[in-house]
This record gives C-alpha cells, sequence and structure tokens, in this order.
C-alpha cells in the first residue's frame, strides 16, 4: 500500500496510546449562517459540495437555487439523484454538448439573486465568470463564496527578510522561494497542506511588516488588516521585512 502526505505522517507516527492534539475541521467554504436565500453554481464534479449545501439549505428550510453546469447527461456526476431528489425542483441544468440546453448566463441568474449569497465550485473559467458578473452588478464580494481546486502560484519578487518572532529565527526568503519552505529548512515547524494559496492551512499571525498577499483564500477585509499570512506564496511588500508569530 502506497501512503502519501498527511497519510503518511499517519502511518509512520501514529501508534496506539499516542496522545494527539486535533482541532476542529477548517471549512473556506462554509454556508451564511444567517442568509436568507443562496444561490448555488456548480461546474462538473465542483457540485460536490453544493450538494451537502442544498441539503443543508432544505433542513433550514431557505431560499435556495441549484445551478449546474456540465457537457452532457452521462458525465454529469449526481445529476440524476439530485433531480430525483428532495429539492430535484430547484435544480437547474446546462449541458454544454447538448444542442438542445440553455447555456448558464452568470449575470442574468445573478440579476435574480437579491439578497443572496452566492457559492460556486468548478473549473476556473465558470467561477471567473461568477465573480465578474458579480462585480459588474455590484454585488458586495462578502457575498460571493468560491471553492478552488488549484491556483497558480507566483513567487516571484524581490527578496526580503522574514523573522520568525517565537522561533527565533531570521531568514532572507529569496525570489523563488516561499516563506514556509525557507522556514522549514530552518528548523521551523510551519503547517502546510496545498502551497497554493487556497487551503489556508499555513495563515501565519502578522506581527510586523506590510504583506503582498498572493493567495486566494484571505477575504479583502481580512488582507486590508495586514494581519495574516499565507507563509505558502505571500511575501513582503516592497522587499521589507515581515516580523511573523510563528
Amino acid at each position: 500500500m502506497v501512503f502519501c502526505g498527511g497519510s503518511a505522517t499517519i502511518h509512520d507516527a501514529f501508534h496506539e496510546g499516542r496522545r494527539v492534539r486535533i482541532t476542529t475541521p477548517r471549512n473556506a467554504f462554509a454556508l451564511h449562517p444567517t442568509a436568507p436565500r443562496a444561490v448555488l453554481i456548480a461546474g462538473g464534479i465542483g457540485v460536490t459540495p453544493l450538494i451537502a449545501m442544498a441539503h443543508e439549505l432544505r433542513r433550514r428550510g431557505a431560499d435556495f437555487q441549484l445551478h449546474y453546469c456540465a457537457h452532457n447527461r452521462a458525465t454529469a456526476p449526481f445529476l440524476a439523484e439530485l433531480e430525483a431528489g428532495p429539492f430535484g425542483d430547484v435544480v437547474q441544468t446546462y449541458l454544454s454538448g447538448d444542442p438542445s440546453s440553455r447555456r448558464f448566463d452568470a449575470a442574468r441568474v445573478l440579476a435574480d439573486a437579491g439578497d443572496a449569497h452566492i457559492y460556486v465550485c468548478g473549473p476556473s473559467r465558470l467561477q471567473d465568470g461568477v465573480s465578474l458578473a458579480a462585480e459588474q452588478l455590484g454585488l458586495a464580494p462578502a457575498r460571493v463564496h468560491r471553492e478552488r481546486f488549484t491556483a497558480d502560484v507566483d513567487r516571484r519578487g524581490e527578496p526580503f527578510t522574514v523573522v520568525a518572532e517565537r522561533s527565533g529565527i531570521t531568514a532572507v526568503v529569496p525570489p523563488g522561494r516561499s516563506i514556509a519552505q525557507v522556514l522549514t529548512e530552518q528548523g521551523v515547524a510551519v503547517q502546510v497542506s496545498c502551497e497554493q494559496g487556497v487551503c489556508g492551512t499555513c495563515v501565519t499571525r502578522v506581527l510586523a511588516g506590510e504583506v503582498d498577499h498572493r493567495d486566494l483564500f484571505l477575504s479583502e477585509a481580512e488582507r486590508a488588516s495586514n494581519s495574516r499570512i499565507t507563509v505558502c506564496c505571500s511575501r513582503a511588500g516592497a522587499g521589507g521585512t515581515l516580523v511573523l508569530d510563528i
């Protein structure tokens, strides 16, 4: 049997009787707890997390729609189950490979969203189209939630200094390398997962310095506060010094 990532660590290091400290599960794509309406937009296998959302929204008695984009019915995961399920009446499908199917129009869908929160998961092209339509319609960014699979990481930039305050380590981060990579080599325990600025595992508190944010995890408000950084991809602004709580 082949193990990788976290599975390999657990397989190698965990044993019966070992005490471990855990936290509650992270969820960067959660339903807003009090939003009165929701618009769920899925592309292909991106429908997976939205199914759970739909069940929860139905349990709450909330008003919602599920827009499902796929190439054709045969390759659309869970489509038959969704249409035959308890909320089949709010599922709308858009099949790009079927000439008789209507095409998904993000602007039209969002124009009727009212005060709903928007949740989109699927290919980057779909997500970018929804985000652009929301921006053009003047919807608050906080109402648009995206679940990304991957991201292009840009680690270019000037060298800068990072200070791991609690670890007592100061190091230079060169172009093409991340804070996480450099600090790990210096013996600092840095938690990482996606290494693409998507999952939020590596988010670290900033004690001093200006951050050049390059992630897709932090909200605009969190970025503006300059209080947190994703050390897998973000850098110091203008080649300065960052002091981190790690």
